[in-house]
C-alpha cells in the first residue's frame, strides 16, 4: 500500500566522475601492445636503427615475445627517425640479410600509426635498398617529413636542386610510403613542401629516394623548396592513426618486376583476408637498386655480393620499414611474412567426426550438434617444398606451437593431441580448465622430420540460438620463421528441445474458484527464442478430455520471459476430488515437448478472501502543524470482500495488522498512526493482528463485501501527527481472516 504526503519535491544533480574516467583510460602504447597481431620474434633476423632522437625498441606481443618493433614513441619530443632492417642471422644459421630478387617474394607486416588522427605525422615506408654504407643505411637528412627514407634539402639551404635532395635520401633504394600527414601547407622548414602535389590526405605512393628524377623544385616564400614526385599515388579512405593495426601484403613478381601491395587486407582479430582498402601494382626498375660504387661486402660474415651490372639490375636487396614522427606518435611494426623464411606448406581443417562425419568449411552451419559429437580442429605444417625438406639449417631445435582454441560459451570440452597422445584435456570452464584462447607448447623438431600437426577435439553444448565459432589462428614459430594458420569460422545451429515445466510447486486446490496455473517453455535448459515459441501451439486435456486453448485461457503471458504461459481451469470442468490436467507443446516441425501433468483437488467450501486492497493509497495532505485524519484515495484497489463456502451459521473474524510501518525512502517513519474504524469504534493498528469485525454467515457460499460499507470516516484511515515531516511514505497493511466463534 502506498500513499503520498509531500507536495514539494527538491531535486539536486551532481555531475562528477569525468576526471576519474579519463584517468583510467588505457594509454596509447598499452592499448597498441594489447591489441597487436602476432608475428616473428625480431631478435635474430632484424635490427633496429635509432637514427634521430629515437628510442626504438623491441616490445613483447600478446603471444610472441620481442615481436613488435616500436619505431617512434609518444614520450619523445621533436623529430624522431628510425627503422627496422633485415639482417643476417648471427646464431650460425645461414639466413642472409638480403632478399633474392630473381625469385618471387612475399612480405607481410602489420603497421600501427598511433591514435592521434589528423594530428599524426609523418608515417612509415617499406624500403628495398642496397645503400653503399656498410652500417645501417639511413637518409642523410634529419627532416621528419622524409619518413626516414626520402631526400630533403641540405640543412645549409645552399645549392638546393634535385640532385642535392636525392643525395640526402637512402641511395640505391625503392620505397613505398604510407604517409599520414600532407606536407604542403607551408612552413619555415625547407622540406615543408615535399607533398606539394598531394591534394587530399593520408596517401600511399612509391619512388626512388636516391634518384634525382624523384624530385623537383617549387618556389615558395622566395626559396626553392624540394617536392616529391609521387608514383602511383593512392589515398587512404581514413586516417590510419586511429588506434588500429593495419596489415600490408607485398608481392614481388621477379619475371615482370612488378610489386603488388594490398593495404589493410587482413582482419586484426582473425588474421583472415578481407577486401583491401587500397591495392595497386607498380614496376620496380632494379637498376636503381644497384650502387654506383664497386661491390663491397654488406656485413661481416656475409657470403654474397651485390650484382652491380646495370643492364641486369640488382639481384638482391635489404628490406626494411622506416619511420618518422614530429608529433609524439607511437609507430609500431609486426612482421608476419618474410621471403627469407623457409617456404613451408600449411593446412587447416575442421571436421565433424562420427556417424555424421563431414568437413566443415568457412561459413558452414552445423545443425543439431550435441555434447556427444566431436569436432576436430587440425593445423599442419609441411616442411617439404618442391620435394625437399626446407630449412633444415634453421628449423631444427626448439619451436613454439600455439594451438588456437574455439572459445564460444557453448564449448564444453577440449582435448589437444600430439600424435595419438593427449597432452591437454579439459571438460569445463573452471579455473583449472579452459583458459585463454590458445594452448602453448614448446616442442623439439628433429632434423628430417617433415610434418608438424596439432589436433584439437572439441565438444559443444546445445544453444537456443546459432553460435558463431571463431578460432584464433594456430601459430608455429621459431627463431627464424613464423607461420600463422587461420581456422575456418562456422556456426553451430541451435538445438530445439521443447520442455514444459510448472512455475511454482504449491498444491493446486479449489472449492469454487477457477484454478490459475503458470508454466514455462524452454529449449532444454536454455530460454526459448521468440521464433521457436511462435512456431509452437498448445494442446491440453482435463480428465482425459481435450479442450481448445481458449477454453482454458491458455496462452503466453509475459513479454519479459518469452517462455512463460498461463492458464485458468474453470471450476465447472472439475469434479469433486482428484482431477488431472495435461499440457503439451508441439511445433510446425512436429517436434513435441514433454507432457506436463498437473493434479488439481476440488474440495468442499472454505472461508477465504475474494479480494483484498492492493496498490492503493491515501489522499495527498498539506501539513498544517496540526493532527489530521487522511482519507483513502478513490481507487478500485480499495476492495475487501470475504466468501464463506461453509454452511450457514459459521462465524469468522476480520483482523488487521501493520506488515511494514509507513516510511520514506530514507527510512524515516511517518509520525502518526493507522486506524480502522467500524461501527463507531476506532482500532489503532500495530504489528500484531487486531480484530476489527466479527460476522456470522447467513447462507452457504455467502460473499460479504466489507469495503462497500466504508465511508470517509470508517474503514482504514491514516492519522498524521502535527510533528509529521513532508515526504513520500509507503507501508504495508496485512489482512487476516480467522475461523472463530
Amino acid at each position: 500500500m502506498k500513499w503520498i504526503l509531500a507536495v514539494i519535491v527538491c531535486l539536486g544533480v551532481l555531475v562528477s566522475g569525468e576526471r576519474r574516467v579519463n584517468a583510467m583510460k588505457e594509454d596509447s602504447l598499452t592499448a597498441a601492445l594489447r591489441t597487436a597481431p602476432n608475428g616473428i620474434p625480431l631478435t635474430d633476423l632484424y635490427k633496429l636503427d635509432q637514427v634521430v632522437n629515437s628510442s626504438a625498441s623491441r616490445q613483447d606481443g600478446p603471444r610472441v615475445a620481442q615481436s613488435i618493433a616500436q619505431l617512434t614513441s609518444d614520450m619523445n619530443d621533436g623529430t624522431q627517425v628510425s627503422a627496422l632492417w633485415s639482417k643476417a642471422n648471427e646464431n650460425g644459421l645461414a639466413v642472409s640479410n638480403q632478399v633474392n630478387l630473381t625469385k618471387d617474394a612475399l612480405w607481410g607486416f602489420w603497421l600501427y600509426f598511433g591514435d592521434k588522427g589528423d594530428e599524426s605525422s609523418e608515417g612509415m615506408a617499406f624500403v628495398l635498398q642496397n645503400s653503399e654504407r656498410k652500417m645501417v643505411p639511413i637518409p642523410k637528412t634529419t627532416a621528419g617529413q622524409t619518413i626516414g627514407v626520402w631526400g630533403g634539402a641540405p640543412e645549409s639551404g645552399v645549392n638546393v636542386n634535385p640532385a642535392s635532395v636525392a643525395h640526402q635520401g637512402i641511395s640505391s633504394s625503392w620505397a613505398l610510403e604510407f604517409d599520414t600527414h600532407v606536407n604542403s601547407s607551408g612552413g619555415s622548414n625547407l622540406n615543408d613542401f615535399l607533398d606539394y602535389y598531394v591534394s587530399e590526405g593520408p596517401h600511399i605512393a612509391s619512388g626512388y629516394p636516391g634518384n634525382s628524377a624523384s624530385y623537383k623544385l617549387v618556389n615558395k616564400q622566395g626559396k626553392s623548396r624540394p617536392t616529391l614526385i609521387h608514383t602511383k599515388m593512392n589515398y587512404m579512405k581514413t586516417s590510419p592513426a586511429d588506434g588500429n593495426w593495419r596489415h600490408v601484403t607485398m608481392h614481388w613478381e621477379a619475371a615482370t618486376k612488378h610489386m603488388t601491395y594490398a593495404y589493410n587486407d587482413r582482419d586484426t582479430a582473425t588474421n583472415l583476408p578481407i577486401k583491401p582498402e587500397v591495392t595497386d601494382k607498380t614496376t620496380i626498375d632494379t637498376r636503381f637498386l644497384v650502387p654506383t660504387k664497386k661491390t663491397e661486402k654488406l656485413e661481416s660474415g656475409q657470403q654474397e655480393e651485390i650484382d652491380i651490372t646495370r643492364d641486369k639490375g640488382a639481384s638482391s636487396a635489404i628490406w626494411g620499414i622506416t619511420s618518422s614522427s614530429t608529433s609524439r606518435d607511437n609507430q609500431l611494426v609486426v612482421v608476419d611474412q618474410d621471403p627469407r623464411w623457409p617456404q613451408m606448406r600449411v593446412n587447416s581443417k575442421v571436421e565433424l567426426l562420427g556417424d555424421r562425419a563431414r568437413e566443415i568449411t568457412e561459413g558452414d552451419v552445423v545443425e543439431q550438434l550435441t555434447a556427444k559429437d566431436v569436432v576436430r580442429f587440425s593445423s599442419q605444417v609441411d616442411f617439404a617444398n618442391e620435394g625437399l625438406l626446407t630449412g633444415d639449417y634453421g628449423n631444427t631445435g626448439a619451436f613454439t606451437v600455439e594451438s588456437g582454441l574455439p572459445r564460444p560459451s557453448i564449448v564444453k570440452g577440449i582435448t589437444i593431441k600430439n600424435g595419438t597422445t593427449a597432452i591437454f584435456n579439459v571438460t569445463d570452464h573452471s579455473d583449472s580448465g579452459i583458459t585463454g584462447d590458445r594452448h602453448v607448447q614448446v616442442l623439439d623438431r628433429k632434423r628430417g622430420k617433415r610434418l608438424l600437426t596439432t589436433e584439437r577435439d572439441v565438444t559443444f553444448a546445445g544453444s537456443n540460438q546459432d553460435v558463431t565459432v571463431k578460432t584464433p589462428p594456430t601459430l608455429f614459430y621459431g627463431s627464424n620463421y613464423y607461420i600463422s594458420i587461420p581456422t575456418p569460422t562456422f556456426k553451430v545451429g541451435k538445438l530445439v528441445d521443447l520442455k514444459l515445466t510448472r512455475i511454482g510447486d504449491e498444491a493446486l486446490t479449489t472449492t469454487h474458484d477457477d484454478v490459475a496455473i503458470k508454466g514455462r517453455l524452454t529449449n532444454g535448459k536454455l530460454p526459448i527464442e521468440a521464433i521457436d515459441r511462435n512456431n509452437s501451439h498448445f494442446e491440453a486435456t482435463v480428465n482425459g478430455k481435450s479442450y481448445q486453448p481458449r477454453d482454458l485461457n491458455l496462452g503466453w503471458i509475459s513479454a519479459h520471459d518469452l517462455g512463460e504461459f498461463g492458464m485458468e481451469v474453470p471450476t465447472r470442468l472439475l469434479q469433486a476430488g482428484k482431477n488431472e490436467v495435461t499440457v503439451q507443446v508441439k511445433d510446425k516441425q512436429n517436434r513435441a515437448s514433454n507432457v506436463l501433468k498437473l493434479s488439481i483437488e476440488k474440495k468442499a467450501g472454505e472461508l477465504a478472501f475474494v479480494s483484498v486492497p492492493t496498490d492503493c493509497g491515501f489522499m495527498p495532505l498539506t501539513l498544517t502543524g496540526r493532527e489530521k485524519i487522511v482519507q483513502r484515495e478513490p481507487s478500485p484497489g480499495w476492495q475487501l470482500s470475504v466468501q464463506d463456502g461453509r454452511s450457514a451459521g459459521r462465524k469468522w473474524q476480520l483482523q488487521v495488522s501493520m506488515g511494514k510501518p509507513f516510511q520514506d525512502k530514507s527510512g524515516r517513519r511517518l509520525a502518526g498512526k493507522f486506524i480502522y474504524a467500524h461501527e463507531g469504534t476506532s482500532y489503532e493498528l500495530s504489528d500484531s493482528p487486531t480484530t476489527v469485525m466479527t460476522h456470522e454467515t447467513k447462507r452457504a457460499n455467502e460473499v460479504t463485501n466489507i469495503s462497500k460499507n466504508w465511508t470517509s470516516m470508517s474503514g482504514p484511515l491514516m492519522v498524521v501527527s502535527k510533528h509529521a515531516v513532508a515526504g513520500e511514505y509507503s507501508g504495508e497493511i496485512r489482512w487476516h481472516l480467522t475461523d472463530a466463534p
